[in-house]
């Protein structure tokens, strides 16, 4: 019977699955289609998940496997965590945190306007803004990789 349920199932996702990847959906029918020898349940599971930003779907809305007797979920079975989002920008949902790109535009403003000689240069305000940041951090981090050969001082 599960077999048979798993087949109709994946029947029904293969095209928007296949929409995202032909790897990915090939995979789910090899697991799942009737008379497959063998089923992965982690190949399939993850073949889901792979595709679940290109359908649409989060991890959360699908959720995972309950095994009620235990009261938890089946081994395996757990949902799978989202990507961290970020807040939606006018209906777009960006892939890193675009506010701090942002600050560093509100302080470029602010620092034209401080040294705008209409309204008389105010040096030391924007030197604040540059040494300090308004808006923005005053600093920045980043990992570099090593380096793969060594190099002289210098």
């Amino acid at each position: 019977k599960e077999k048979g349920e798993g087949a109709v199932f994946a029947a029904s996702v293969l095209p928007l699955v296949a929409a995202c990847s032909d790897l990915d959906a090939s995979t789910i029918y090899d697991n799942l289609r009737l008379g497959a020898p063998s089923t992965s349940w982690s190949a399939v599971k993850a073949a889901f998940e792979r595709n679940y930003e290109c359908m649409g779907i989060t991890c959360a809305e699908v959720g995972g496997i309950w095994d009620a007797a235990s009261n938890s979920y089946f081994a395996a079975g757990a949902p799978c965590v989202d990507p961290k989002l970020y807040e939606p920008i006018a209906g777009y949902i960006p892939g890193s945190q675009v506010t701090d790109h942002n600050a560093l535009d509100l302080d470029q403003e602010d620092f034209e306007h401080e040294l705008n000689e209409e309204d008389g240069a105010n040096f030391i305000a924007a030197k604040a803004i540059y040494e300090k940041g308004g808006n923005s951090k005053s600093y920045a981090e980043f990992t570099v990789d090593a380096l793969r050969s060594s190099l002289a001082k210098g």
